[in-house]
């Protein structure tokens, strides 16, 4: 290779050795490195734009995703509130006697939130038509629901 330093030198007309035009070839040496350099850094930089956009593509992409999620939750949530809110309605509007024989049928946490969400009469009626040790176990459920709600707020 031109560049690797193996040159032929030769004795000059005042003895000394003498590589013929040594300054053009560290010249050139310098230069084509530094041209070599400048076109890998050009890559790398072209490369890294690449990656770039790419990433700001995924990036919006898992925004409206993320956007559409934050909506559909929303959905969700609105319909599980509206859901719960008529569900409760109809058991605080049932007579107390046959809202207990239901709700003692329900699982207990569901029965529990299902109360937790009634006025107090209409829930302290519910649970007066109950078996003592079914409205002692829901009772002490809604108790737990409302701390462990109160403490979350």
């Amino acid at each position: 290779m031109f560049c690797s330093g193996a040159a032929v030198a030769y004795a000059g007309e005042t003895g000394e050795t003498r590589i013929p035009y040594a300054e053009d070839r560290i010249q050139y040496c310098a230069d084509v490195a530094a041209s070599a350099e400048a076109i890998r850094l050009d890559r790398r930089r072209n490369e890294l734009a690449t990656l770039e956009g790419e990433i700001g593509a995924r990036l919006s992409l898992l925004d409206s995703k993320q956007r559409k999620l934050r909506i559909v939750l929303e959905k969700l949530e609105a319909f599980e509130r509206k859901t719960s809110e008529a569900l409760v309605g109809l058991y605080a509007r049932m007579k107390p006697e046959a809202a207990a024989a239901q709700l003692a049928q329900l699982d207990a946490e569901i029965a529990a939130a299902l109360m937790l969400h009634m006025k107090a009469s209409a829930s302290s009626a519910i649970l007066g038509e109950m078996d003592a040790s079914h409205g002692a176990a829901l009772a002490k459920k809604i108790s737990e629901l409302r701390l462990s709600k109160d403490r979350k707020n």
